[in-house]
């Protein structure tokens, strides 16, 4: 976390890991056209093995193996990164739920028209 802070990187870290969000902490949704979240987020598993997306096999290598830095702007999340965004994108991202819609709607979490006919009444927090 202190990594993280010091570069100017957005740590959301599993419960676990944090008592509560930072003051200010404020969840960045991507847009539904551009996905930012392979310059912006970081997935840091529990084994230490980092990943740039959720989706699919991003992986960029393991804090347990090096430092952190050469494997950010590393080979591997370099061509992830110069992909994401164009028509070679991998299909993980052309099908990704989070690029294609926002949380922040209901339809993002009810995929099925029956469902979201049945919560529809219900507020977003």
């Amino acid at each position: 976390m202190d990594i993280a802070k010091r570069l100017g990187l957005q740590l959301n870290a599993p419960t676990l890991f944090r008592d509560a969000p930072e003051p200010g902490f404020r969840e960045v949704i991507s847009d539904k056209h551009t996905c930012l979240d392979p310059w912006t987020k970081l997935i840091v598993n529990v084994d230490g093995s980092m990943a740039l997306c959720c989706s699919g096999p991003t992986g960029i290598g393991n804090l347990a193996d090096g430092d952190f830095e050469p494997m950010w702007n590393g080979k591997q999340a370099a061509i992830f990164r110069r992909t994401v965004n164009t028509p070679q994108a991998p299909a993980f991202c052309r099908n990704c739920n989070i690029r294609q819609g926002s949380p922040k709607e209901l339809g993002f979490h009810f995929k099925t028209p029956e469902l979201l006919a049945k919560y529809s009444h219900v507020q977003p927090h």
